[in-house]
């Protein structure tokens, strides 16, 4: 093996920013993205994955990008990289992200409705939510569009515009009320 001499080492030196580096970073290992993640200061988050040893990975790449925390949830949806669990986690979806998954909003609306003794099928929600669908397409994250512009992996929905179409399912406001103070309590409360 060939030593270095001092220019050769000093050519290939890395600087040091001081300024800690935000955005997105991907960690891979045997070119698979297995992770995606966000920081404002990755480098430190970086030496905290090697640190902890939860993810396999034997390298990274690092995108400098403003919008860095919705490009996130985008990279997971397409990649799903296995030690990503925020695409089944409501919990992180809705309190980081405002987006929840239908089945999982639908399964609120039945549990609440099961708790209150409320028929469930005379809520019209699926058919209020498809009168929204038609009018208006921002209910639906429809800017997640895969890599290669295939359909997303995970149908997401906005949570906010998901209670506008609740409000409209439920004859009785007082019911709406309650419902929505029933999903923020799933939502807040510790785990």
């Amino acid at each position: 093996m060939k030593l270095l001499n001092e220019k050769e080492i000093i050519k290939n030196k890395i600087k040091i920013d001081k300024i800690p580096i935000e955005g997105l970073y991907f960690l891979i290992d045997k070119n698979i993205i297995v992770y995606v993640g966000s920081s404002i200061n990755i480098k430190q988050r970086i030496l905290t994955h090697i640190k902890q040893g939860k993810i396999i990975f034997d390298s990274y790449t690092i995108v400098k990008i403003k919008n860095y925390r919705e490009m996130e949830i985008y990279y997971i949806i397409n990649f799903m990289p296995k030690y990503n669990k925020m695409i089944t986690d409501n919990k992180t979806l809705v309190n980081k992200m405002g987006l929840i998954t239908l089945e999982y909003f639908r399964k609120i609306i039945k549990y609440y409705c099961k708790e209150n003794n409320i028929d469930y099928y005379k809520i019209p929600f699926t058919k209020t939510l498809n009168i929204h669908l038609k009018n208006d397409n921002s209910l639906y994250r429809n800017n997640l569009k895969s890599i290669n512009n295939n359909k997303p992996k995970l149908a997401l929905f906005y949570v906010d515009k998901l209670f506008i179409v609740a409000k409209e399912s439920f004859a009785d406001i007082k019911l709406y009320n309650d419902f929505k103070i029933y999903f923020n309590n799933i939502f807040t409360e510790k785990n």
